[in-house]
């Protein structure tokens, strides 16, 4: 590895670092400030590496982020823009196609677009799901090591929060009904 290919993959460590602290929050705007800083700083490791649709796809997940975290605190729908934000995202992913490997990250973007416009940081966290998997693929075929680790560390952090989330509840519910039943939705 060269000196530019070392710089651009641990430009791509700094933002694993804000994605998977996102997830580890139980306030939606901070998952929302989290993602968009990781999102701009993997738009960098992304332009180095010349994957377009992915410098596109993030750009525009960082935008989102911040309109959906805005919306959301003032107790205000997301749906229209859940609407203007898949448009944009197809439209850029055309132009900015490069192969079946594009698909990947559109697809991603839109599934996110979907979950990020929740309120619930839960159901942020589950949708976001598939997501990460596809972008575990986009990151193997455009050689982005510190995109295959993010995502796999945010999957692995998604888990986490979840299982620390269903352990809270399950104590709680055990003082107030102490009935021995381990329920977590």
């Amino acid at each position: 590895m060269n000196r530019l290919e070392i710089i651009t993959q641990l430009i791509g460590f700094i933002g694993a670092g804000f994605a998977v602290a996102s997830f580890q929050s139980r306030k939606h705007g901070t998952i929302m400030i989290l993602k968009t800083i990781s999102e701009a700083v993997f738009s960098v490791q992304l332009i180095l590496l010349g994957a377009f649709t992915g410098v596109a796809m993030n750009c525009i997940g960082s935008i989102r982020n911040l309109v959906f975290a805005g919306r959301v605190s003032k107790g205000k729908s997301t749906k229209p823009f859940i609407v203007v934000f898949s448009v944009i995202t197809v439209i850029l992913g055309m132009l900015t196609w490069s192969g079946p490997v594009s698909a990947l990250a559109i697809t991603a973007k839109l599934i996110t677009t979907c979950a990020y416009g929740m309120k619930n940081a839960t159901l942020v966290r589950r949708f976001t799901i598939p997501s990460c998997l596809c972008w575990v693929v986009y990151n193997v075929l455009i050689r982005s090591f510190a995109g295959i680790l993010t995502e796999t560390f945010s999957l692995i952090s998604i888990g986490v929060a979840e299982i620390r989330r269903c352990i809270g509840r399950h104590e709680t519910e055990k003082k107030l009904k102490p009935s021995g039943r381990q329920i977590c939705d």
